[in-house]
């Protein structure tokens, strides 16, 4: 399976999912005009990926890191609906996700919106604040 990687914008993030090394993440800032197409591929990888029972085992415990700057209301419905499919997928198969929300100690608005995600999900969230 490849990797996911999407080059960082003024508009729109780098993303990077990549299977072999275990490094999942998005990061940078999320203010796109056309926000489902940006991220439609995340959809369709994860799609494959959970559709391969090779890659299913050896891939138990996923940390995906969400480093956002700035995101807007467009790009956050959706991560919840990228965090549902997480979950659903989750519960059909033996995988565990862990939502990683780096916020900086300035904007905590990653970290409510974290918070808000975690509840309506039941994801597991951890929160790092960083500098």
């Amino acid at each position: 399976m490849e990797r996911l990687y999407i080059q960082k914008t003024d508009f729109s993030p780098e993303i990077v999912f990549d299977y072999i090394n275990n490094d999942y993440h998005i990061s940078g800032e999320s203010r796109l005009e056309h926000v489902r197409k940006f991220y439609e591929p995340i959809f369709e990888w994860f799609n494959v990926f959970f559709t391969n029972k090779e890659y299913l085992k050896n891939s138990k415990n996923i940390t995906i890191v969400f480093s956002l700057e700035y995101f807007n209301s467009t790009s956050a419905k959706v991560f919840f609906d990228f965090l549902l499919m997480l979950k659903k997928m989750q519960d059909e198969n033996s995988v565990n996700f862990t939502i990683l929300c780096q916020y900086s100690n300035s904007d905590l608005d990653l970290f409510e919106s974290g918070k808000l995600l975690e509840e309506l999900t039941k994801l597991k969230f951890e929160y790092k604040q960083i500098e």
